[in-house]
């Protein structure tokens, strides 16, 4: 709708509560001794889904947020997917001139045909029914639930634990060794080192 404007990215930073940090650039990492440990991943994900910001609850990121004119499909496909196996924050969120999207990085990426979907509705990672985050109050309400946690249990179906990329190895270990086994490989003889290679 001409001349709707929703929130930009700084606008979530506004309303963190103590306690609770945002990010506006890589640079800040440095100040939260908290972070240290997790300034490699946040810097490679500064650099590969472009961020606008990071929101820290309890000393660990939290959110990534994405902010530009528009995303397609695709883009927000690839973002999540880049989320998912890095398995660092639970919640990824896009923001453009008149949208919010919260996805949930935990869900694990839909195997979709090739080339992806075409509408924002073949995402799965999307949860939908948190109405049009438009105004401030909005987002100062989503930032607030994701602090205390109660965004989670409102919304526990999209963050099934048994699809976070760590399940997902140990499934694809499992069901290696497995078939292993069954092919009559020695199992105690096994490398102790290999390499393996995440869902996609």
């Amino acid at each position: 709708m001409p001349g709707v404007v929703g929130p930009t990215v700084a606008e979530f930073g506004r309303h963190v509560s103590p306690g609770s940090w945002f990010l506006a650039n890589d640079s800040e990492i440095e100040k939260h001794q908290e972070l240290i440990p997790y300034s490699h991943y946040l810097r490679q994900a500064w650099t590969e889904l472009d961020l606008s910001g990071v929101l820290c609850v309890d000393g660990r990121p939290a959110v990534y947020l994405c902010e530009a004119t528009h995303f397609t499909p695709d883009q927000k496909r690839d973002r999540h997917r880049f989320a998912w196996n890095q398995g660092l924050v639970p919640l990824l969120i896009f923001v453009t001139p008149n949208h919010v999207e919260v996805h949930s990085t935990v869900k694990m990426p839909a195997r979709g045909p090739e080339g992806g979907g075409l509408f924002d509705s073949d995402l799965t990672s999307l949860i939908p029914n948190l109405g049009h985050i438009a105004e401030a109050l909005e987002v100062a309400r989503l930032v607030r639930s994701v602090e205390t946690g109660q965004f989670f249990q409102d919304n526990a179906a999209f963050f099934p634990p048994d699809e976070t990329v760590d399940r997902c190895l140990l499934k694809n270990l499992v069901h290696t060794a497995r078939s292993l086994k069954a092919t009559g490989w020695d199992l105690p003889r096994a490398p102790t080192r290999c390499s393996v290679v995440p869902c996609s």
